[in-house]
């Protein structure tokens, strides 16, 4: 049973099931790698739009910026942004999977979710709910 004095569910007690399960960390390190490579290029390219790169340069961020030479949009904003999303939240989903099975529910588990297609402008809407729904 649950000690913790928050817990609703006592008898299936989610917390403590979730205590004793052991984290993937093979998995999580990717992923979250992955998503700090794609917020640290994407900070890079906004102080560049802002004027605040911090002098000298890496050669790994000259490199970066030699790739991104035109300024960011919307539509570049958007793929970096779903990029790191997806994840950040594929590492959640699959935190206590086994490696193997991982990629078992990678059409489920990689979707972007719903409710952030609501703030997107209308013509991004009707595309990404088409791609939901597998049109």
């Amino acid at each position: 049973m649950c000690s913790l004095a928050f817990c609703y569910w006592h008898e299936n007690c989610q917390v403590e099931i979730a205590m004793k399960r052991q984290l993937n960390y093979d998995l999580l390190l990717f992923h979250v790698r992955e998503a700090s490579q794609e917020l640290d290029t994407l900070l890079l390219r906004i102080k560049k739009v802002f004027g605040e790169l911090e002098e000298p340069l890496s050669e790994a961020d000259k490199a970066i910026l030699a790739v991104y030479d035109r300024p960011l949009e919307e539509a570049g904003l958007r793929v970096s942004l779903e990029h790191a999303y997806h994840h950040l939240n594929f590492a959640w989903k699959v935190r206590y999977k086994e490696t193997k099975d991982a990629d078992k529910h990678f059409d489920r588990d990689e979707k972007f979710p719903k409710a952030f297609v609501r703030f997107w402008p209308k013509a991004m809407r009707r595309t990404a709910h088409n791609e939901i729904k597998g049109e």
